[in-house]
């Protein structure tokens, strides 16, 4: 859902509502690491967001009514825009997982990198801010109703959207603070790579192999949608003047 108000002929704003679903399954690849890693998540996102649009072409209308001899015109001058936008937004997640009776379960609260122990990180939050940036193209019919397409890109700030971001914890550690669902989540792998999910251990005196990646904490997460947009178009009121076409 969304609300477009026209400032000037080159130049829109915008504020949209957007629900979206992503999700990514490590069993969906042939990269033998990553499916040996046997990840899997969704994430529900519910997204605020206000927007610059630059518009690329300024919209064109024909004829109003059906005047005799017109209709090649009208069709000609078929109004439509092309736009460019950019804002800013924030947005709350809720990663989870399926477990191994095939029940989604709810990935934070069973601290799946070590969150809260020691050595492993902070525990994140659910809501993040992004900036969007994309671009559409809409065509108008008859004044009142507009059917575009629109791409947008989200760069967002957090690296949790899918539960999984740093280092692998010990899930042994994990599983004496949080139970053995908690370290089922934090390390599902299917043993084809020995060493491959090797985790922190805060242990005293332990000597263990450093850490292996769970995750790419350097890249924060990203997410797009490619949309199918109908929107309405209401009038301003300017005082008592009627307002008329002009042909």
């Amino acid at each position: 859902m969304g609300y477009r108000y026209k400032v000037a002929k080159w130049f829109n704003l915008s504020t949209q509502f957007n629900y979206l679903i992503v999700r990514g399954d490590d069993k969906l690849t042939q990269e033998k690491f990553r499916s040996n890693r046997n990840l899997n998540f969704k994430s529900n996102i519910f997204e605020l967001s206000g927007r610059l649009e630059f518009v690329y072409m300024a919209n064109r209308v024909g004829h109003r009514y059906g005047i005799k001899r017109t209709l090649s015109r009208r069709m000609k001058n078929r109004s439509w825009d092309f736009t460019a936008f950019v804002g800013f937004g924030g947005f709350y997640y809720n990663p989870k997982a399926r477990d191994g009776k095939g029940t989604w379960q709810k990935l934070k609260q069973y601290h799946t990198e070590g969150q809260g122990l020691e050595g492993g990180p902070k525990q994140y939050k659910n809501y993040s801010i992004c900036i969007p940036m994309g671009v559409a193209y809409r065509i108008y019919f008859n004044r009142k109703v507009c059917v575009g397409l629109e791409f947008n890109f989200r760069k967002t700030f957090t690296d949790y959207i899918d539960d999984v971001s740093g280092m692998y914890y010990d899930k042994n550690e994990i599983n004496k603070a949080y139970g053995p669902q908690a370290a089922y989540f934090a390390d599902p792998n299917l043993g084809l790579n020995p060493g491959q999910t090797t985790g922190f251990d805060p242990t005293p005196g332990t000597t263990v192999k450093e850490p292996q990646m769970r995750g790419d904490s350097k890249q924060k997460d990203a997410y797009m949608s490619l949309q199918l947009t109908v929107g309405y178009i209401i009038k301003q009121k300017r005082g008592k003047t009627r307002l008329r076409s002009k042909f």
